[in-house]
Formats: C-alpha cells, structure tokens, sequence
C-alpha cells in the first residue's frame, strides 16, 4: 500500500513530492516509509513511522563490522532505538536522530554529523573549551570517521 503527496521542500520552499509505503517489517509490525524528493533543489529525506502498536520489548541486534558488505547492511532505525559502540564507548539514546531508513555506514554518518552540529559540540571545541577535551573530542570524530572508512573494524 502506497500513495504520493505534494509537500513544500524543507531546503527551497517549493514543492516536492513524499512518497509514502506501507510494510510489515519483522519487529516493527507495521511501518509508514516515507520519502521526500524536491525535483527543484535535490534536496533528500526519508522517515520511517510505526503504523502499529508499539511491542512490550524491543529487539537487540548485534553486528560486527569487518567488511564492505557490513557497511552496505540496510539499517531501519527507530525513534525508540538506542545505538551503541561499545569499541568507542558510544551509546546514543533513543531520540536522538530519529528514525530513519539507511545504511550502517550512514548511521555512523549521521551519528558524527549530529555530533558536530550539536552545541555541546560546539562548546567543547569553542575557544574556551580545554584543550584536552577538544583533542578527545576530535579523536572522538576521528575513530567514527575510520569506522565509516573501514579503516577500524568495530
């Protein structure tokens, strides 16, 4: 089951089209996948909303990532998810960036793109920040970036 709307763009203000798809993904039961394309500027989103009741537990679900495939691996995340990377000491709580429909390599994308985007991001490399922190903080960054690049398998 699917469907289209018209939308105004988020980036150019003029209109776009959502293209909505209804699925029954396992451990999510019914979910709305809606994606966003403004044929005006390029810009791109997609969204994923729970279209059933929500279940009393959640699943975990581990993944090492040594190869390209591993990267490649489509990822349906949550807003009630929680992600975590125990190699960089990493958990990001549930609502942090929403849902979304990606890959592995673009959630760790998306997880270091919130990270530099955020104020506290902002404060702790800012002139005031100690020098320490900004150091860890960009060592931090670099770690995910290599994960991203397959240069640290985690």
């Amino acid at each position: 089951v699917g469907g289209s709307l018209a939308e105004v763009c988020y980036a150019c203000k003029r209109e776009g089209v959502v293209n909505l798809a209804m699925v029954d993904i396992p451990h999510f039961k019914e979910t709305v996948i809606l994606s966003f394309v403004c044929e005006h500027c390029g810009f791109r989103s997609n969204e994923v909303k729970s279209g059933g009741a929500v279940p009393d537990t959640g699943t975990e679900i581990r993944l090492d990532v040594r190869e390209a495939v591993d990267l490649s691996r489509d990822v349906l995340k949550s807003d009630t998810c929680t992600v975590q990377i125990p190699e960089l000491d990493f958990e990001m709580t549930e609502g942090s960036l929403g849902s979304m429909f990606t890959t592995v390599e673009g959630l760790l994308q998306q997880i270091g793109q919130q990270l530099r985007d955020t104020s506290i991001a902002t404060f702790a490399n800012g002139d005031s920040s100690a020098p320490h922190r900004q150091a860890q903080f960009d060592g931090f960054l670099e770690d995910l970036e290599q994960m991203r690049r397959l240069e640290k398998p985690f």
